[in-house]
């Protein structure tokens, strides 16, 4: 495959990195290729969040050429999802 690539991070909105590529490619750049850095994707929402993606790929980006995509997985890395799983203390409350 020739052309040029897009290096993307995923978030739990995959949408956004199909929204760059259709974006790049209307202003004319040839992006062939599709790099997605992730999360471990072994647990939702990033499993769920790769899969579409994975099958966006497949459905709406085959033709007239396969964009030739990747997914590389941070090892050892999971999303963050609260407070706790930042390591942070619970935000103080107010007693009204």
């Amino acid at each position: 495959m020739t052309g040029e690539s897009l290096i993307a991070t995923l978030g739990i909105q995959p949408q956004v990195v199909t929204l760059v590529l259709d974006e790049l490619r209307r202003r004319g750049f040839g992006i062939g290729r599709v790099a997605v850095i992730h999360t471990d994707d072994s647990k939702e929402p990033m499993r769920g969040c790769v899969s579409r993606l994975r099958t966006e790929f497949e459905v709406h980006y085959s033709a007239p050429e396969q964009l030739e995509a990747e997914f590389i997985p941070i090892d050892g890395i999971t999303d963050i999802l609260t407070e706790e799983d930042a390591g942070v203390e619970p935000s103080c409350q107010r007693n009204d």
